[in-house]
């Protein structure tokens, strides 16, 4: 049975629902987690399973259930309801937690979202987009490619072959984000620094199709904002 995260009043997802799968059991993050210049380094669900073992199990029956076997038509469509019948839902988020592991979880995931409204904005965010290219049916929602790389930012013309909304790229330092926001601005290019209120900004989660502008969406740790208050 898969279990879909509700985000609850006051957090940075308040009204969203989410579809997690745990970062301790799929091999790509644990690989990720080793690279210090990697925020994978910093895994913020790594945090969150080491907090809430309920959630922690939840998310790993998530991805035994999704990456061992593609999800009848009938399974996807519902998990699809469980979205489809949350009332005053702002949005749904796949991978809050998490990352695609094999072509079995990106096809299920693509399954799910045919099933749920068009009018609920659903986005997914990855750093693996080559699983979303090898699909042979469109995966009908925003994607977000989460860029690996600290300290870095990536444009979102940079993937010319895969329809990338956004880019979102975290820092640890300001004075570097600052700097960078700086330069793609100068560029032309649209900047947003994340809000931490997903509701009251909803950059991220347009709804699917229609026409958005492509905006490399800056962000930074737990940790610098607590610096950059004190």
């Amino acid at each position: 049975m898969i279990k879909i995260t509700e985000h609850k009043k006051g957090l940075k997802m308040e009204g969203f629902l989410s579809l997690n799968t745990a970062p301790s059991v799929n091999p790509f993050c644990k690989h990720m987690s080793k690279d210090k210049a990697c925020i994978c380094a910093q895994c913020y669900g790594r945090y969150m399973e080491r907090r809430y073992p309920r959630a922690k199990q939840a998310w790993i029956d998530n991805f035994k259930a999704l990456t061992t076997a593609v999800l009848t038509d009938e399974q996807a469509a519902n998990i699809a309801d469980v979205f489809n019948r949350k009332r005053r839902l702002v949005g749904v988020r796949l991978h809050s937690v998490g990352e695609i592991y094999n072509d079995f979880h990106i096809e299920n995931f693509r399954k799910i979202v045919s099933n749920i409204k068009v009018d609920i904005p659903v986005t997914i965010w990855t750093k693996r987009l080559s699983f979303i290219k090898g699909l042979k049916e469109r995966l009908q929602c925003n994607i977000i490619y989460s860029n690996p790389r600290i300290n870095t930012v990536i444009e979102p013309s940079h993937f010319a072959d895969i329809p990338v909304l956004h880019t979102f790229n975290v820092y640890d330092d300001k004075v570097q984000q600052n700097a960078d926001m700086a330069r793609l601005k100068a560029s032309g290019i649209n900047t947003v620094e994340c809000t931490g209120s997903c509701k009251d900004c909803m950059v991220c989660y347009p709804k699917y199709g229609t026409e958005t502008a492509h905006c490399a969406i800056f962000e930074l740790t737990r940790k610098a904002q607590g610096k950059t208050r004190s």
